[in-house]
């Protein structure tokens, strides 16, 4: 997500948050403002040349109020495909930790590992929250 380029840290976070309103609204998902906990910006703010870079935008940490609402959120990320310019680039995942990320590469080895051994019309995929992933069998389309 795009980083705004207000003067004053209250000034972005409150675009920040706009933003992650409009685009949980947009995903029709029975979002209210009360569902959001906290919003955040990862890491530090970079300037180059003075003025905020697009490759350094920072990634937002959203924290909501119960997982049913993740969870709600998470299933209906395909609508980012057909929604406004803005919303497309946006990239939502959930958080893991360091543990999760490695269990995760290996899982994602073992999926292409058995791609590379399958000799029918079906891929491999990494599916599932966090703590819960799994390799699931799909069949390839056409």
């Amino acid at each position: 997500m795009p980083e705004n380029d207000d003067e004053t840290a209250a000034d972005r976070v409150s675009a920040d948050k706009k933003f992650c309103e409009q685009l949980l609204n947009k995903l029709n998902v029975g979002f209210v403002p009360d569902d959001v906990r906290k919003i955040f910006r990862l890491g530090h703010r970079v300037e180059v040349d003075g003025t905020q870079s697009e490759r350094s935008s920072r990634p937002i940490l959203v924290e909501l109020g119960s997982y049913a609402v993740e969870s709600l959120i998470m299933n209906s990320l395909f609508k980012l495909k057909s929604m406004e310019n803005r919303f497309k680039s946006v990239i939502i995942s959930h958080v893991m930790t360091k543990a999760e990320r490695e269990h995760c590469k290996v899982m994602v080895e073992e999926a292409k590992e058995k791609f590379s051994n399958e000799t029918g019309d079906f891929i491999y995929r990494v599916r599932g929250p966090p703590g819960r992933m799994q390799i699931v069998r799909l069949r390839k389309t056409h």
